[in-house]
Protein backbone atom coordinates (compact mmCIF):
# COMPACT_ATOMS: atom_id res chain seq x y z
CA UNK A 1 0.00 0.00 0.00
CA UNK A 2 1.28 3.46 -0.92
CA UNK A 3 1.36 6.45 1.40
CA UNK A 4 1.80 10.10 0.57
CA UNK A 5 4.01 12.00 2.98
CA UNK A 6 3.86 15.78 3.29
CA UNK A 7 5.14 18.31 5.77
CA UNK A 8 2.84 20.95 7.25
CA UNK A 9 5.76 23.16 8.19
CA UNK A 10 9.48 23.50 7.54
CA UNK A 11 9.88 24.73 11.12
CA UNK A 12 9.88 21.69 13.39
CA UNK A 13 9.53 21.36 17.15
CA UNK A 14 8.82 18.35 19.32
CA UNK A 15 9.82 15.80 21.94
CA UNK A 16 10.75 12.28 20.85
CA UNK A 17 11.37 9.13 22.88
CA UNK A 18 13.52 6.72 20.87
CA UNK A 19 13.19 2.94 21.22
CA UNK A 20 16.09 0.99 22.72
CA UNK A 21 18.98 -0.08 20.52
CA UNK A 22 18.05 -3.03 18.34
CA UNK A 23 21.69 -4.12 18.08
CA UNK A 24 22.31 -4.14 21.83
CA UNK A 25 18.93 -5.78 22.49
CA UNK A 26 19.66 -8.64 20.09
CA UNK A 27 23.00 -9.30 21.75
CA UNK A 28 21.44 -9.25 25.22
CA UNK A 29 18.73 -11.69 24.10
CA UNK A 30 21.48 -14.15 23.14
CA UNK A 31 23.55 -13.68 26.32
CA UNK A 32 20.52 -14.10 28.58
CA UNK A 33 19.47 -17.23 26.65
CA UNK A 34 22.96 -18.68 27.05
CA UNK A 35 22.57 -18.21 30.81
CA UNK A 36 18.98 -19.53 30.64
CA UNK A 37 17.81 -16.34 32.33
CA UNK A 38 14.73 -14.20 31.83
CA UNK A 39 14.98 -10.87 30.03
CA UNK A 40 14.69 -8.88 33.26
CA UNK A 41 16.03 -5.76 31.61
CA UNK A 42 14.52 -2.32 31.13
CA UNK A 43 13.84 -1.21 27.58
CA UNK A 44 14.32 -4.21 25.31
CA UNK A 45 13.80 -3.11 21.69
CA UNK A 46 10.29 -3.39 20.26
CA UNK A 47 11.69 -3.81 16.73
CA UNK A 48 10.37 -6.74 14.71
CA UNK A 49 13.92 -8.13 14.44
CA UNK A 50 14.21 -8.40 18.22
CA UNK A 51 10.72 -9.86 18.56
CA UNK A 52 11.57 -12.50 15.94
CA UNK A 53 14.80 -13.37 17.77
CA UNK A 54 13.05 -13.80 21.13
CA UNK A 55 10.27 -15.88 19.61
CA UNK A 56 12.70 -18.07 17.65
CA UNK A 57 14.92 -18.88 20.63
CA UNK A 58 11.86 -20.26 22.41
CA UNK A 59 10.52 -22.01 19.31
CA UNK A 60 10.50 -25.80 19.73
CA UNK A 61 9.71 -26.43 16.06
CA UNK A 62 12.35 -27.92 13.80
CA UNK A 63 11.76 -25.34 11.04
CA UNK A 64 12.09 -21.65 11.94
CA UNK A 65 11.19 -18.99 9.39
CA UNK A 66 13.03 -15.74 10.14
CA UNK A 67 11.48 -13.85 7.22
CA UNK A 68 14.13 -11.19 6.45
CA UNK A 69 15.68 -10.81 9.91
CA UNK A 70 19.37 -10.97 9.03
CA UNK A 71 20.78 -10.45 12.53
CA UNK A 72 18.67 -13.22 14.07
CA UNK A 73 19.64 -15.57 11.21
CA UNK A 74 23.34 -15.11 11.95
CA UNK A 75 23.04 -15.13 15.75
CA UNK A 76 20.76 -18.19 15.84
CA UNK A 77 23.02 -20.13 13.48
CA UNK A 78 25.75 -19.93 16.10
CA UNK A 79 23.41 -20.24 19.09
CA UNK A 80 21.61 -23.42 17.99
CA UNK A 81 24.90 -24.99 16.85
CA UNK A 82 26.36 -24.45 20.31
CA UNK A 83 23.58 -26.52 21.87
CA UNK A 84 23.70 -29.25 19.21
CA UNK A 85 20.14 -28.50 18.16
CA UNK A 86 18.52 -29.85 15.01
CA UNK A 87 16.97 -26.90 13.24
CA UNK A 88 16.21 -25.63 9.76
CA UNK A 89 16.62 -21.85 9.56
CA UNK A 90 14.94 -20.28 6.55
CA UNK A 91 13.48 -16.96 5.44
CA UNK A 92 11.87 -15.08 2.60
CA UNK A 93 13.23 -14.64 -0.94
CA UNK A 94 15.48 -11.76 0.17
CA UNK A 95 16.98 -13.78 3.02
CA UNK A 96 17.70 -16.63 0.64
CA UNK A 97 20.02 -14.30 -1.27
CA UNK A 98 21.96 -13.02 1.73
CA UNK A 99 25.31 -14.83 2.09
CA UNK A 100 26.09 -16.90 5.17
CA UNK A 101 28.93 -19.12 3.90
CA UNK A 102 31.76 -17.65 5.99
CA UNK A 103 29.79 -18.01 9.21
CA UNK A 104 28.78 -21.60 8.45
CA UNK A 105 32.34 -22.52 7.48
CA UNK A 106 33.70 -21.05 10.73
CA UNK A 107 31.15 -22.83 12.94
CA UNK A 108 31.67 -26.15 11.17
CA UNK A 109 35.43 -25.77 11.66
CA UNK A 110 35.05 -25.76 15.46
CA UNK A 111 32.65 -28.69 15.61
CA UNK A 112 29.39 -27.58 14.00
CA UNK A 113 27.40 -29.64 11.51
CA UNK A 114 25.59 -27.23 9.19
CA UNK A 115 24.62 -27.87 5.58
CA UNK A 116 22.74 -25.98 2.86
CA UNK A 117 19.27 -27.02 1.74
CA UNK A 118 18.96 -25.07 -1.51
CA UNK A 119 21.81 -22.87 -2.75
CA UNK A 120 25.37 -23.32 -1.48
CA UNK A 121 26.43 -20.45 0.76
CA UNK A 122 22.93 -19.14 1.41
CA UNK A 123 19.91 -19.91 3.63
CA UNK A 124 18.00 -22.06 4.22
CA UNK A 125 20.45 -24.05 6.33
CA UNK A 126 20.16 -27.29 8.29
CA UNK A 127 21.80 -27.40 11.71
CA UNK A 128 22.24 -31.10 12.43
CA UNK A 129 23.56 -31.21 15.97
CA UNK A 130 27.29 -30.76 16.42
CA UNK A 131 29.66 -30.12 19.31
CA UNK A 132 31.33 -26.71 19.36
CA UNK A 133 34.62 -27.20 21.22
CA UNK A 134 36.15 -23.87 20.14
CA UNK A 135 39.66 -23.24 18.87
CA UNK A 136 41.28 -21.05 16.23
CA UNK A 137 39.13 -19.59 13.44
CA UNK A 138 40.17 -17.63 10.38
CA UNK A 139 37.27 -15.53 9.09
CA UNK A 140 36.88 -12.96 6.34
CA UNK A 141 36.09 -9.56 7.82
CA UNK A 142 34.77 -7.84 4.72
CA UNK A 143 31.38 -9.58 4.33
CA UNK A 144 29.41 -9.03 7.55
CA UNK A 145 30.38 -7.99 11.07
CA UNK A 146 27.41 -10.05 12.30
CA UNK A 147 29.29 -13.24 11.36
CA UNK A 148 32.00 -12.19 13.81
CA UNK A 149 29.58 -11.02 16.52
CA UNK A 150 27.61 -14.28 16.25
CA UNK A 151 30.77 -16.29 16.99
CA UNK A 152 31.97 -13.89 19.70
CA UNK A 153 28.71 -14.14 21.64
CA UNK A 154 28.76 -17.93 21.94
CA UNK A 155 32.56 -18.31 22.19
CA UNK A 156 32.77 -18.21 26.04
CA UNK A 157 30.50 -21.28 26.19
CA UNK A 158 32.79 -23.48 24.12
CA UNK A 159 35.14 -25.72 26.08
CA UNK A 160 38.35 -24.20 24.66
CA UNK A 161 37.23 -20.66 23.99
CA UNK A 162 37.89 -19.11 20.59
CA UNK A 163 40.71 -17.20 18.94
CA UNK A 164 39.37 -15.29 15.94
CA UNK A 165 41.82 -14.21 13.25
CA UNK A 166 40.10 -11.66 11.01
CA UNK A 167 41.28 -11.65 7.41
CA UNK A 168 41.04 -8.58 5.15
CA UNK A 169 39.57 -5.27 6.24
CA UNK A 170 36.86 -5.44 8.86
CA UNK A 171 33.57 -3.85 7.76
CA UNK A 172 31.08 -2.39 10.25
CA UNK A 173 33.89 -2.36 12.81
CA UNK A 174 31.85 -0.32 15.29
CA UNK A 175 29.40 -3.23 15.67
CA UNK A 176 32.18 -5.69 16.53
CA UNK A 177 33.52 -3.16 19.03
CA UNK A 178 30.01 -2.88 20.51
CA UNK A 179 29.87 -6.66 20.93
CA UNK A 180 33.30 -6.79 22.58
CA UNK A 181 32.54 -3.90 24.95
CA UNK A 182 29.22 -5.42 25.93
CA UNK A 183 30.81 -8.84 26.56
CA UNK A 184 33.50 -7.25 28.74
CA UNK A 185 30.87 -5.39 30.75
CA UNK A 186 29.09 -8.72 31.27
CA UNK A 187 32.21 -10.33 32.76
CA UNK A 188 33.82 -12.08 29.77
CA UNK A 189 37.61 -12.25 29.43
CA UNK A 190 38.16 -11.02 25.88
CA UNK A 191 41.25 -9.43 24.36
CA UNK A 192 41.49 -7.77 20.96
CA UNK A 193 44.89 -7.05 19.48
CA UNK A 194 44.92 -5.78 15.90
CA UNK A 195 42.89 -8.36 13.93
CA UNK A 196 43.06 -11.14 16.52
CA UNK A 197 40.32 -11.55 19.16
CA UNK A 198 40.93 -14.00 22.01
CA UNK A 199 37.83 -15.10 23.97
CA UNK A 200 38.36 -17.26 27.05
CA UNK A 201 35.74 -19.69 28.38
CA UNK A 202 33.42 -18.00 30.84
CA UNK A 203 29.86 -17.05 31.74
CA UNK A 204 27.84 -13.88 31.32
CA UNK A 205 27.09 -12.13 34.61
CA UNK A 206 23.87 -10.53 33.30
CA UNK A 207 24.72 -7.18 34.91
CA UNK A 208 23.20 -4.87 32.29
CA UNK A 209 19.84 -3.56 33.52
CA UNK A 210 18.91 -0.95 30.92
CA UNK A 211 19.48 -0.55 27.18
CA UNK A 212 20.30 2.83 25.67
CA UNK A 213 18.29 4.41 22.80
CA UNK A 214 19.05 3.45 19.21
CA UNK A 215 21.45 5.90 17.54
CA UNK A 216 20.80 4.47 14.07
CA UNK A 217 17.16 5.53 14.51
CA UNK A 218 18.22 8.92 15.84
CA UNK A 219 20.14 9.52 12.60
CA UNK A 220 16.84 10.11 10.75
CA UNK A 221 15.98 12.91 13.17
CA UNK A 222 19.31 14.50 12.26
CA UNK A 223 18.37 14.26 8.59
CA UNK A 224 15.02 15.89 9.33
CA UNK A 225 16.77 18.68 11.25
CA UNK A 226 19.23 19.27 8.41
CA UNK A 227 16.47 19.51 5.79
CA UNK A 228 14.28 21.82 7.89
CA UNK A 229 14.30 25.61 7.84
CA UNK A 230 14.57 25.61 11.61
CA UNK A 231 14.02 23.02 14.30
CA UNK A 232 14.34 22.14 17.95
CA UNK A 233 13.90 18.43 18.65
CA UNK A 234 14.35 17.15 22.19
CA UNK A 235 15.23 13.46 22.48
CA UNK A 236 14.37 12.02 25.87
CA UNK A 237 16.42 9.82 28.21
CA UNK A 238 19.70 9.77 26.35
CA UNK A 239 23.33 10.21 27.32
CA UNK A 240 26.38 11.56 25.50
CA UNK A 241 28.11 8.25 26.31
CA UNK A 242 27.29 5.25 24.11
CA UNK A 243 28.80 1.95 22.97
CA UNK A 244 27.05 2.41 19.60
CA UNK A 245 29.29 3.60 16.80
CA UNK A 246 26.43 5.46 15.11
CA UNK A 247 26.65 8.17 17.78
CA UNK A 248 29.15 9.66 15.33
CA UNK A 249 26.10 11.05 13.52
CA UNK A 250 26.12 14.03 15.90
CA UNK A 251 29.58 14.99 14.65
CA UNK A 252 28.93 14.26 10.97
CA UNK A 253 25.83 16.45 10.89
CA UNK A 254 27.70 19.53 12.09
CA UNK A 255 28.65 19.66 8.40
CA UNK A 256 24.93 19.99 7.56
CA UNK A 257 24.12 22.69 10.09
CA UNK A 258 22.79 20.52 12.93
CA UNK A 259 23.90 21.34 16.47
CA UNK A 260 23.63 18.95 19.44
CA UNK A 261 23.30 19.91 23.11
CA UNK A 262 23.21 17.31 25.89
CA UNK A 263 21.14 18.15 28.95
CA UNK A 264 21.02 16.31 32.28
CA UNK A 265 18.82 13.48 30.99
CA UNK A 266 17.90 14.49 27.43
CA UNK A 267 19.46 16.06 24.36
CA UNK A 268 18.37 18.69 21.87
CA UNK A 269 19.21 19.06 18.21
CA UNK A 270 18.92 22.40 16.41
CA UNK A 271 19.31 23.74 12.89
CA UNK A 272 22.06 26.36 13.04
CA UNK A 273 20.95 29.84 11.98
CA UNK A 274 24.22 30.87 10.35
CA UNK A 275 24.94 27.61 8.58
CA UNK A 276 27.19 27.83 5.52
CA UNK A 277 26.60 24.88 3.22
CA UNK A 278 29.71 23.04 1.97
CA UNK A 279 30.09 22.60 -1.77
CA UNK A 280 31.30 19.03 -1.36
CA UNK A 281 31.23 16.37 1.36
CA UNK A 282 33.21 13.13 1.61
CA UNK A 283 33.02 10.39 4.24
CA UNK A 284 33.99 6.74 4.67
CA UNK A 285 31.08 4.68 6.07
CA UNK A 286 32.94 1.36 6.34
CA UNK A 287 32.56 1.38 10.14
CA UNK A 288 29.04 2.86 10.08
CA UNK A 289 27.06 1.37 7.16
CA UNK A 290 23.61 1.88 8.73
CA UNK A 291 23.89 5.67 8.51
CA UNK A 292 25.22 5.74 4.94
CA UNK A 293 21.82 6.28 3.29
CA UNK A 294 20.97 9.00 5.81
CA UNK A 295 24.09 10.91 4.79
CA UNK A 296 23.53 10.42 1.05
CA UNK A 297 19.89 11.55 1.08
CA UNK A 298 20.75 14.52 3.30
CA UNK A 299 23.42 15.64 0.83
CA UNK A 300 20.89 15.24 -1.96
CA UNK A 301 18.22 17.21 -0.08
CA UNK A 302 20.66 20.05 0.59
CA UNK A 303 22.07 19.93 -2.98
CA UNK A 304 25.58 19.08 -1.75
CA UNK A 305 27.75 17.00 -4.07
CA UNK A 306 29.28 14.10 -2.16
CA UNK A 307 31.44 11.02 -2.33
CA UNK A 308 30.60 8.31 0.21
CA UNK A 309 32.77 5.19 0.28
CA UNK A 310 33.18 2.08 2.42
CA UNK A 311 29.78 0.85 1.22
CA UNK A 312 30.64 -2.70 0.12
CA UNK A 313 28.24 -4.39 2.57
CA UNK A 314 25.22 -2.41 1.35
CA UNK A 315 24.69 -4.77 -1.58
CA UNK A 316 24.02 -7.62 0.93
CA UNK A 317 21.36 -5.87 3.02
CA UNK A 318 17.56 -6.12 2.86
CA UNK A 319 17.98 -4.77 -0.65
CA UNK A 320 20.95 -3.83 -2.80
CA UNK A 321 21.00 -0.42 -1.17
CA UNK A 322 23.53 1.05 -3.56
CA UNK A 323 21.40 0.31 -6.58
CA UNK A 324 18.16 1.17 -4.77
CA UNK A 325 19.23 4.64 -3.65
CA UNK A 326 20.71 5.34 -7.08
CA UNK A 327 17.44 4.39 -8.80
CA UNK A 328 15.28 6.50 -6.49
CA UNK A 329 17.35 9.68 -6.36
CA UNK A 330 17.79 9.62 -10.13
CA UNK A 331 14.01 10.07 -10.35
CA UNK A 332 14.58 13.51 -8.83
CA UNK A 333 17.35 14.54 -11.20
CA UNK A 334 20.40 13.41 -9.23
CA UNK A 335 23.47 12.15 -11.07
CA UNK A 336 24.81 9.10 -9.23
CA UNK A 337 27.67 6.79 -10.02
CA UNK A 338 28.38 3.53 -8.21
CA UNK A 339 32.09 2.73 -8.20
CA UNK A 340 33.39 -0.81 -7.55
CA UNK A 341 30.22 -1.72 -5.64
CA UNK A 342 31.61 0.25 -2.68
CA UNK A 343 31.35 3.99 -3.44
CA UNK A 344 28.69 6.46 -4.43
CA UNK A 345 29.41 9.74 -6.17
CA UNK A 346 26.48 12.14 -6.08
CA UNK A 347 26.15 15.28 -8.17
CA UNK A 348 23.10 17.36 -7.38
CA UNK A 349 21.02 19.67 -9.49
CA UNK A 350 18.56 22.31 -8.37
CA UNK A 351 15.52 20.57 -6.87
CA UNK A 352 12.04 21.04 -8.28
CA UNK A 353 10.36 21.85 -4.97
CA UNK A 354 6.87 21.63 -6.50
CA UNK A 355 7.40 18.06 -7.55
CA UNK A 356 5.43 15.07 -6.21
CA UNK A 357 7.94 12.23 -5.97
CA UNK A 358 6.98 8.54 -6.00
CA UNK A 359 9.63 6.33 -4.42
CA UNK A 360 9.94 2.54 -4.33
CA UNK A 361 10.68 1.05 -0.90
CA UNK A 362 12.35 -2.22 -1.94
CA UNK A 363 10.80 -3.52 1.32
CA UNK A 364 13.87 -2.06 3.04
CA UNK A 365 13.39 -0.14 6.28
CA UNK A 366 16.48 2.04 5.83
CA UNK A 367 15.58 2.98 2.25
CA UNK A 368 12.14 4.08 3.48
CA UNK A 369 13.37 6.05 6.49
CA UNK A 370 16.11 7.87 4.59
CA UNK A 371 13.78 8.93 1.76
CA UNK A 372 10.77 10.00 3.87
CA UNK A 373 12.37 13.23 5.23
CA UNK A 374 12.69 14.49 1.64
CA UNK A 375 9.04 15.50 2.07
CA UNK A 376 10.60 18.63 3.59
CA UNK A 377 12.12 19.46 0.20
CA UNK A 378 9.40 18.36 -2.23
CA UNK A 379 5.68 19.02 -2.45
CA UNK A 380 5.11 15.41 -1.43
CA UNK A 381 6.84 12.04 -1.24
CA UNK A 382 5.03 8.74 -1.84
CA UNK A 383 6.46 5.39 -0.68
CA UNK A 384 5.06 1.84 -0.75
CA UNK A 385 5.13 -0.75 2.04
CA UNK A 386 6.02 1.76 4.74
CA UNK A 387 5.24 -0.79 7.47
CA UNK A 388 8.73 -2.23 6.95
CA UNK A 389 10.08 0.42 9.34
CA UNK A 390 8.87 -1.95 12.09
CA UNK A 391 12.09 -3.87 11.50
CA UNK A 392 14.21 -1.34 13.39
CA UNK A 393 12.21 1.82 14.28
CA UNK A 394 8.59 0.86 15.09
CA UNK A 395 7.57 4.41 16.07
CA UNK A 396 9.07 6.12 13.03
CA UNK A 397 5.76 7.31 11.55
CA UNK A 398 4.35 8.27 14.95
CA UNK A 399 7.43 10.39 15.58
CA UNK A 400 7.21 12.04 12.15
CA UNK A 401 3.62 13.01 12.89
CA UNK A 402 4.83 14.66 16.10
CA UNK A 403 7.12 16.75 13.91
CA UNK A 404 4.30 18.02 11.64
CA UNK A 405 4.48 15.37 8.90
CA UNK A 406 1.26 14.08 7.37
CA UNK A 407 0.63 10.54 6.10
CA UNK A 408 -2.21 9.67 3.76
CA UNK A 409 -3.10 6.38 2.08
CA UNK A 410 -3.25 6.61 -1.71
Amino acid sequence: MNYKITSKSKKLFGEISIDSSKSISNRIVITRALEKKKLNIKGISSSSDTKILIKSINNKSKIINLNNAGGPMRFLTAFFSLFGAKKILTGNHIMKNRPIKDLVKSINYIGGNISYIEKFGFPPIYINGGNLVGGNINIDGNISSQFISAILLIAPYTSKGVILNIKNNLVSKSYVEMTINMMKSEGIDIIKKNKIIDIKPGRYLSKLKQIEPDWSSISYLYEIAALSESCEIEILNISSISIQGDIIIKDIFKNFGVKTIFLEKNMKIFKSKNYIKPRFFQFNCRRFPDIALTIITTCFGLSIDCKINGLETLIYKESNRLLAIKNELQKCGAQINIINQSEIELKCQKLDLKKNVNFKSYDDHRIIMSLAPLALRFKSVSINNIENTEKSYPNFWTDLKKLSFNLKKI
